[in-house]
């Protein structure tokens, strides 16, 4: 705020610039333990990539896809109306690990290969803020994707250790053609995203000439650092592995994850230290590759037989971390969720993405509707996602939870754990502390609450005020909503024809043929 200056909060918008809608948010009455933790748990926040609301069978009740999360959320808490900060790569990440919308940290869009900075420095994350208190050692593991040069590198944002990709699997080049692609697609036509076939010594390859990172054809990295120097201003000394091998990642995240808990529960010094260990995967994001293990799933519903096997890999995955937290002997707090909703279909084959569940948008989605409700969007498909928490001796078994809720809120709930006062930071936390509905049932802060939405440009255009959807669209017409009904108004902005009905943005009451559009 410069002194003297009209200062504008930016995420303040007229309500009178939206057109709102009724969501439904029921779900079943919860049993809550009374008992409080004796002391802050070992944490393990685990990241989906592109992971669809209704790709978890606790949440469609259909069973078979996802057997291990279905059974951590059937072993503690399930939120039906779990949200995330953007709903795509870069921006989700930003909220999830700062507390803050993108409209604070100018984290609104994707790095890439060629970026040179990250997210900005000054920027705390929830590993800087567990550290510093001195209780945690954090380590992370998976995709960071908020800058991969120094000072952007995870180890000099309070991470110990990192072992993963520094972007999104399918920015750049690969030796092989992992099982979701065709070798003959080629992503600047426009067809699936999948990376390209690097160059062999002579040069030839998908990338064609040169190779650089503004082509998008750098062979994509393995990273493992330890310690704050990453090897070098690009970090390069660290790198394990490059191009990573696609068919074997998932494996070794879930094995490094798994070490470091097992060595954590043999640490003299765990009490004193406690874990925080995230865990990014690279499932469901394109490209779809997995061990051999995992080959020829049958096909389930609209969803391809290399879906489901990327399903099937991921889902061990969490069940092994749940199982190496278990064996432990030492308190855990397991949070499961993603990062946002499945991918649109503008990329990618329509067998091979996820689904929203009953959040799919089927009006928009329909001719002149206006295009895609998923990942890159403000609808629900795209920004509401599925949330388990677990943690033994304090969350019942088979606990739901209807409350709005956040990715946003995470960071303020683990540091309220550790018992950290965020006032202390100059910086403002749109997150809520969620401890009390952990340990009591209290959901009263979940009520009447409001989230925001960026698009996919970072604009606001949508928000969430309790248990009403806000929405602004830009069409030529210019109208407003008011009632239930269309009427006119001077502004640019109106609402699409799906705000005619009485149930305007109802997308809970949709069929739930989520993956129809196709």
């Amino acid at each position: 705020r410069q002194t003297g200056a009209k200062w504008r909060n930016p995420l303040r918008v007229d309500a009178t610039d939206f057109c709102m809608a009724r969501v439904d948010s029921s779900a079943s009455p919860t049993a809550w333990r009374n008992d409080a933790p004796a002391a802050p748990p070992n944490i393990a926040l685990l990241f989906l990539d592109d992971f669809g609301w209704g790709d978890l069978g606790a949440n469609t009740g259909e069973s078979g896809l996802t057997p291990e999360m279905d059974r951590l959320a059937a072993d503690g808490l399930r939120w039906t109306d779990w949200h995330v900060g953007f709903s795509v790569c870069t921006p989700s990440r930003a909220a999830l690990l700062t507390g803050r919308y993108g409209a604070r940290t100018g984290v609104t869009s994707n790095f890439g290969p060629g970026s040179i900075y990250g997210m900005a420095a000054t920027e705390l994350t929830m590993a800087d803020i567990l550290s510093e208190a001195g209780f945690y050692e954090a380590h992370m593991i998976g995709k960071w994707h908020l800058g991969h040069n120094a000072p952007y590198h995870p180890t000099y944002r309070g991470f110990l250790s990192w072992y993963g990709l520094p972007y999104s699997g399918d920015m750049g080049c690969l030796d092989s053609t992992p099982q979701g692609c065709h070798a003959d697609w080629n992503r600047s036509a426009g067809q699936p995203a999948c990376p390209s076939l690097c160059p062999d010594d002579e040069g030839r390859g998908g990338c064609g000439n040169g190779g650089s990172a503004e082509s998008g054809c750098v062979a994509i990295p393995l990273y493992d650092t330890h310690g704050r120097d990453c090897g070098g201003v690009d970090c390069a000394q660290s790198i394990v592995e490059q191009p990573f091998d696609p068919f074997g990642l998932n494996a070794r995240y879930a094995a490094r994850a798994a070490a470091l808990i097992d060595a954590h529960a043999t640490n003299r010094s765990a009490e004193e230290h406690p874990l925080f260990l995230y865990v990014a995967f690279a499932h469901t994001h394109t490209p779809l590759a997995y061990a051999q293990r995992w080959e020829n799933r049958t096909a389930h519903g609209e969803h391809s037989s290399v879906f489901v096997s990327t399903v099937a890999e991921v889902d061990w995955a969490v069940g092994e971390i749940r199982s190496a937290a278990d064996r432990s002997g030492e308190s855990w707090l397991v949070w499961l969720t993603a990062d946002n909703g499945p991918a649109d279909l503008a990329s990618v084959a329509c067998d091979s993405i996820g689904s929203p569940g009953p959040f799919a948008g089927a009006w928009q989605r329909s001719e002149g509707g206006g295009g895609g409700t998923c990942k890159g969007t403000t609808w629900e498909g795209g920004h509401r996602v599925m949330g388990i928490t677990y943690w033994p001796g304090i969350v019942a078994p088979g606990s739901v939870l209807a409350g709005l809720a956040h990715t946003l809120d995470l960071l303020p709930t683990f540091a309220a754990l550790a018992g950290v006062d965020l006032g202390r930071y100059d910086r403002a936390y749109d997150g809520i502390d969620l401890s009390p509905a952990l340990e009591r049932g209290d959901t009263s802060a979940l009520a009447d609450r409001t989230l925001f939405h960026q698009d996919g440009n970072g604009r606001l255009n949508a928000m969430r005020v309790g248990v009403t959807a806000v929405r602004l669209i830009p069409l030529p017409a210019a109208h407003v909503c008011v009632g239930g009904g269309l009427s006119t108004w001077s502004s640019t902005w109106t609402c699409a024809r799906v705000w005619r009905e009485r149930r305007l943005l109802r997308q809970a009451s949709t069929a739930s043929t989520a993956s129809t559009a196709c």
